[in-house]
């Protein structure tokens, strides 16, 4: 659950609660509760606003397509530094397939590390687009790997992806490459 819910789901629960009975059932002083739920509120708020900002690359290869493909994600703080990386072989997939997989790995990561907001970096051009919206998904494989990632770009404040040149996307690209690799070695 990330920080936005917790928030949703402190506020209903409090909206709800009756001090004063809770304070009866439980001994505690109703001021002592009621600062407790300020104190909650608080640290809640100050998380909220806080914008805990990442940067994704995301690749995904395959050989052939489809083909033994691997994925490539590396997720980077506001400054530049790597807080993550990964690199899964995948089957048999397309490149396309290969691209959507990413992108979602890339996405839970940064949910796991508590992100608010997320710029994605990709050099595959038809993500981005149908992403954005501009492309229509038509593909019947792609549709709930796109639905899949749509969803999980609501669970952020703020998102952005972007189409970058190859030679910009290269350590993802490795990633992806060494994952095939791997798998190819036994």
């Amino acid at each position: 659950m990330n920080k936005k819910k917790y928030c949703e789901l402190f506020h209903k629960l409090r909206k709800n609660i009756s001090i004063p009975a809770l304070s009866s059932e439980t001994g505690v002083k109703k001021a002592e509760i009621e600062l407790l739920f300020d104190h909650i509120e608080n640290i809640l708020n100050s998380s909220e606003q806080k914008a805990n900002k990442v940067i994704i690359y995301t690749d995904g290869a395959a050989r052939g397509n489809p083909g033994p493909a691997g994925l490539g994600v590396i997720v980077e703080d506001e400054t530049g530094n790597t807080v993550a990386e990964l690199s899964e072989f995948l089957g048999k997939v397309t490149n396309n397939v290969a691209e959507y997989r990413a992108l979602e790995r890339g996405l839970e990561k940064a949910l796991n590390l508590g992100a608010s907001s997320v710029l994605i970096k990709t050099d595959s051009e038809l993500l981005t687009k149908q992403i954005e919206g501009f492309y229509r998904v038509r593909n019947k494989t792609l549709i709930p790997l796109h639905q899949k990632c749509k969803e999980l770009l609501t669970e952020f404040t703020e998102h952005a992806i972007v189409h970058i040149p190859r030679a910009l996307n290269k350590r993802a690209d490795v990633l992806a490459n060494n994952a095939i690799d791997k798998a190819s070695r036994g």
